[in-house]
């Protein structure tokens, strides 16, 4: 099977952060839960790049996709 290479945005990563320390003032376990959450499923389009619905622009020649967790 082919593997696929993940980027994530810049923004994307500081999105990330900024809800994980968010979430971790008030739910430390919590916060941390839901980033290995959200990371397992980042890692899981490497495998599977199409389980998740694509947004309808293509960006500089590359196409992103939409992920709810």
């Amino acid at each position: 099977m082919k593997n696929y290479k993940i980027k994530m945005l810049p923004a994307a990563k500081v999105d990330l952060g900024d809800m994980i320390d968010y979430l971790s003032q008030f739910y430390p376990s919590t916060a941390l839960k839901q980033y290995d959450r959200i990371i397992e499923k980042i890692n899981a389009l490497k495998e599977f790049p199409f389980m998740h619905e694509e947004y309808p622009v293509d960006v500089i020649g590359f196409r992103y996709r939409k992920m709810w967790c």
